[in-house]
């Protein structure tokens, strides 16, 4: 369909043909000191075509649509490289982890009940607790590694059902 531009157009009309928002095109047309309307066609082009950059809003759009861009570009070479792990195994690997952890201080009680007993004072008692938690919570750390798929791996052995 070929449809003919009249002399003059109003914001709604331009709006209508551009499929650009009333606010932005009122914000551009007074940017270029244009106000009222409706306007001849020649000025409105050159006030929307002369400086495109002149909408904050859009220029916000474009530099937001370039930093998306960059990360997903990023994320994608990080993924090829191996460098990416998926959120369900550090999901995973986080809950084998604390499973792991607190399976382990919650052997303390018993573990030290007897010595707790023989203790004479408060603070033969904190630092027998004190060491026992230093020494449980060390041998997590040396026992806990992270394979290239990034599973949790205990000692060589993958950790995947409660470990007491």
């Amino acid at each position: 369909m070929d449809e003919t531009l009249p002399n003059s157009l109003t914001v709604n009309r331009i709006s209508e043909l551009t499929d650009v928002d009333r606010r932005t095109l009122k914000r551009r047309l007074a940017a270029a000191g244009l106000s009222g309307g409706p306007w001849p066609v020649g000025v409105i082009l050159k006030a929307l075509l002369a400086s495109p950059g002149a909408d904050p809003e859009l220029a916000e759009a474009h530099k937001r649509r370039a930093v998306a861009r960059a990360r997903l570009a990023e994320a994608m070479a990080d993924k090829a490289s191996g460098e990416y792990v998926g959120l369900d195994v550090v999901e995973r690997t986080l809950g084998q982890v604390i499973l792991l952890s607190r399976n382990r201080l919650l052997k303390i009680p018993a573990a030290v009940a007897s010595r707790v007993a023989c203790c004479t004072s408060e603070t033969e008692v904190e630092s027998l607790l004190q060491t026992v938690i230093e020494d449980v919570l060390r041998a997590l750390s040396r026992g806990i590694d992270f394979d290239a798929a990034g599973s949790a791996v205990k000692n060589g052995e993958a950790v995947h059902e409660q470990v007491t």
